[in-house]
């Protein structure tokens, strides 16, 4: 459950950084050039994170996974 709040908060998050950039395009070209930031880089920035965040999530829940079937196959 709580991976899928983190997800959603970051797409949520997404959304709001790309509708404060459409709607304050000027801004967000001053504030690029002076920190000599690419703009074109902050969509597929958040893919990555996002795709990085699913993956952590499923191999920790395969490891816990593991870990209880071994846990178990001890017991018995």
């Amino acid at each position: 459950m709580a991976s899928i709040g983190i997800l959603s908060l970051v797409f949520i998050l997404r959304i709001i950084l790309i509708e404060l950039i459409t709607n304050n395009g000027e801004k967000a070209y001053r504030f690029a050039m002076e920190h000599h930031f690419n703009l074109n880089i902050i969509g597929p920035l958040f893919i990555f994170m996002t795709a990085a965040m699913i993956t952590i999530r499923v191999i920790g829940t395969l490891i816990q996974v593991n870990r209880s079937k071994a846990t178990s196959s001890q017991k018995a």
